[in-house]
């Protein structure tokens, strides 16, 4: 009897274990899956990048705020001087550049979610003389739009049902980050397994040169156009998506992808590699590699250090230091000359962004600020955004200057728009409709001159 209990002791280990082991095989099949070894890389990039972008509640009006802004520029670009000397389309941008440094803009943005009431608004105006003047207002679930010069009243475009996508549970936030966590899912969706290479090899990991699982994706122009296709198509297919989408994108039903854009040529590609442990599949670098029929380029990173190749040789290499609200990236040369750094740091009030780069022939001289002042808890404050750049190429200014974008933000909010002159518009007259379907190439040819 002590034998057959014995015995049968063995037999449920052996199954237990058995069982074990087979659940273990499962779980590291599973785990040893291109998309979703990707897919975990992905979800952790995404997760640092909100919380590196998150805003602060006590910034967070909710969905009832006023906003009046400013936007200033101030650029200038020695490259496009000298090339507008032969060159027209030069000239015509070196305006642009010229007239948008002239210009003053305001804008207004009101929302009442207890009245459904949306308005949006910008002037532009150089020397006082006006270049566009615009509002959008929605309110009894229905779209109107004005534009000064063309039309003498709101034109009353249709139903709306953005506030149809906003209530207790949903609001303009977590309506953003329903969109940005459904691209990702969809980006994550669209990375299936027989799109992967893997390839057992051997690669340079802690100094060391090991074995390891090489798991390669490559895009050309055609696999980046069905990403943004699987992507759209997902946004559509998704109601909750789709509704907060349709809400301020018209006929976004009818969007499409344009498959005539090039983002790379016939010749260009770009892969990018996970190495891995053969075995546990714990990814150990990461790679991103260029390729075209001249030139081959490589970023690849390793724990918290980075190197950068142009035709297998060291070009730049250096160390990430990332402290949460604090991240810090040294670029060295081959030699290990100090050739600059990227500082990112985030506060309370103030989040800064700091790019100091020669690399050869460029240099970059970068300096970003989101300043938050004059705050009056849950009732008002001013955000201040600023843009310092300097760009040089072969000792030559690419483009310089400042950019500084200044909001009011306050949580009492009135909207009060007369809509009882709106036309229908349909009821539009041809020569209307031609300005309007005009009106951005008519804006952009007066700026060129």
């Amino acid at each position: 009897m002590k034998k057959k209990i014995i015995i049968a002791i063995i037999i449920l280990i052996l199954l237990s274990l058995s069982g074990y082991l087979i659940y273990i095989g499962i779980k590291m099949d599973k785990n040893s899956k291109p998309s979703v070894i990707y897919g975990k890389v992905i979800d952790n990039l995404s997760a640092r990048l909100k919380e590196i972008s998150k805003i602060d509640s006590n910034y967070n009006f909710g969905d009832s705020f006023s906003i009046d802004g400013t936007l200033d520029l101030d650029l200038t670009s020695e490259y496009y001087i000298n090339e507008s000397k032969t060159d027209p389309e030069y000239l015509k941008k070196n305006n642009i550049l010229k007239n948008i440094s002239n210009m003053n803009i305001k804008y207004n943005v009101k929302q009442d979610n207890k009245n459904d009431k949306l308005f949006l608004s910008i002037d532009e105006k150089i020397n006082d003389k006006e270049v566009l003047s615009a509002k959008y207002l929605t309110e009894n679930s229905t779209k109107y739009y004005f534009v000064n010069e063309i039309t003498k009243n709101y034109i009353n475009v249709g139903s709306s049902n953005y506030f149809e996508t906003l209530d207790e549970n949903n609001t303009t936030i977590t309506n953003i980050d329903y969109l940005y966590d459904t691209i990702i899912n969809s980006i994550k969706n669209y990375l299936k397994d027989e799109y992967f290479d893997i390839t057992q090899t051997e690669e340079d990991i802690k100094n060391k040169r090991i074995s390891v699982t090489e798991i390669a994706i490559r895009f050309n122009n055609e696999r980046i156009i069905d990403l943004q296709k699987a992507i759209l198509n997902d946004m559509k297919n998704d109601s909750r998506a789709a509704n907060i989408l349709n809400s301020f994108i018209k006929d976004f039903n009818k969007t499409k992808v344009d498959e005539s854009k090039r983002y790379l040529e016939n010749n260009e590609y770009i892969t990018i590699s996970i190495f891995t442990k053969p075995i546990t599949y714990t990814p150990l670098k990461f790679k991103i590699t260029y390729l075209n029929e001249n030139e081959k380029k490589v970023f690849s990173i390793e724990d918290n250090k980075f190197i950068y190749l142009e035709k297998n040789m060291v070009k730049y290499m250096g160390e990430i230091i990332d402290k949460g609200d604090k991240i810090d990236v040294n670029v060295k040369d081959s030699l290990g000359n100090d050739k600059g750094n990227i500082k990112f740091e985030k506060g309370e009030q103030n989040t800064t962004i700091s790019v100091s780069l020669d690399l050869e022939k460029y240099k970059f001289n970068i300096e970003y600020s989101n300043k938050y002042k004059d705050i009056k808890k849950k009732l008002s404050y001013t955000n201040e955004k600023t843009i310092n750049l300097k760009i040089m190429n072969n000792m030559i200014n690419k483009i310089s200057g400042n950019i500084k974008l200044v909001s009011n933000v306050n949580s009492s909010v009135i909207i009060d728009e007369n809509t009882a002159d709106a036309v229908l518009e349909s009821t539009l007259k041809e020569e209307e409709k031609d300005k309007m379907d005009n009106l951005y190439n008519n804006i952009k040819e007066r700026l060129e001159k």
